[in-house]
């Protein structure tokens, strides 16, 4: 039997990544990363796809968390703690995730744009959990065994 986390905190310690400081982040928040397979060598993966890259864990004894999320008019890459990270996605998963108040609040703040997210095309192709394992040589809930880096998509 095996202990499913994929809805604990992750945490990207300093150094990896990087990472300035310590950074958490949610399971399914994309990082940006660079790889041999990828289309223009930039994609986004989700955060639980590293966990045992590089000392990269989930935080298992973690018992509340208080999320911030917050989204731009496009979906746009940011750096956060030295690691660039994505702005709120407002795809279907996020959307499906809210109650329809909610819903319906956000429609009227991005009423501009048309699709599946309100906030416009991914900024990066997204790598599902099982791709991104793949690109880095990693498997499920085993140790590293490639080489993850990260770019700065905005140096000179």
């Amino acid at each position: 039997m095996r202990a499913d986390f994929s809805d604990r905190p992750v945490l990207i310690p300093a150094g990896t990544l990087g990472a300035q400081s310590d950074l958490v982040v949610s399971p399914q928040h994309r990082l940006l990363l660079n790889g041999p397979d990828a289309a223009g060598g930039e994609v986004l993966v989700p955060a639980k796809a590293l966990i045992g890259q590089r000392g990269i864990r989930c935080m298992r004894g973690q018992r509340r968390i208080d999320w911030h999320h917050f989204a731009l008019s496009r979906h746009e890459l940011v750096r956060v703690n030295g690691v660039w990270t994505e702005s709120l996605f407002l795809g279907p998963m996020v959307l499906g995730g809210m109650t329809a108040y909610q819903r319906l609040a956000l429609r009227g703040l991005f009423a501009a744009v048309q699709g599946d997210a309100l906030n416009g095309p991914p900024v990066r192709p997204f790598l599902s959990v099982r791709q991104a394992r793949a690109m880095t040589g990693r498997r499920k809930m085993r140790g590293p065994r490639g080489v993850v880096r990260c770019h700065d998509p905005f140096a000179v």
